[in-house]
């Protein structure tokens, strides 16, 4: 599991979901691959039950829940592409669509 840093003044440090996040963009919009780009959402969600784990205040949890948001979106955007490209049928479930 990728582990997660604090900064000394007990504040979350939010640069490594921030760079997974980006990576896994970067796998959809530019090199099209949803497969790397699924792969690295994975990663990021690892990360912020990290993150929420070690949460302790409420503008944590506030930040985190932006985070997990963006993450959703993500998610739904890959599964259209994938459903754009192979011509899937929307009644798949979540779960089949998140593993792809």
């Amino acid at each position: 599991m990728i582990k997660t840093v604090k900064a000394s003044t007990m504040q979350i440090n939010y640069t490594i979901i921030r760079a997974t996040i980006q990576q896994a963009i970067d796998y959809l919009v530019v090199d099209k691959d949803t497969n790397a780009a699924t792969l690295k959402l994975v990663d990021a969600d690892e990360i912020i039950t990290d993150l929420i784990d070690h949460a302790e205040t409420d503008e944590d949890i506030i930040e985190i829940s932006r985070y997990q948001v963006l993450l959703n979106q993500l998610h739904q955007k890959i599964n259209e592409v994938k459903n754009m490209r192979y011509g899937t049928d929307e009644k798949n479930s979540e779960e089949e669509n998140y593993l792809c």
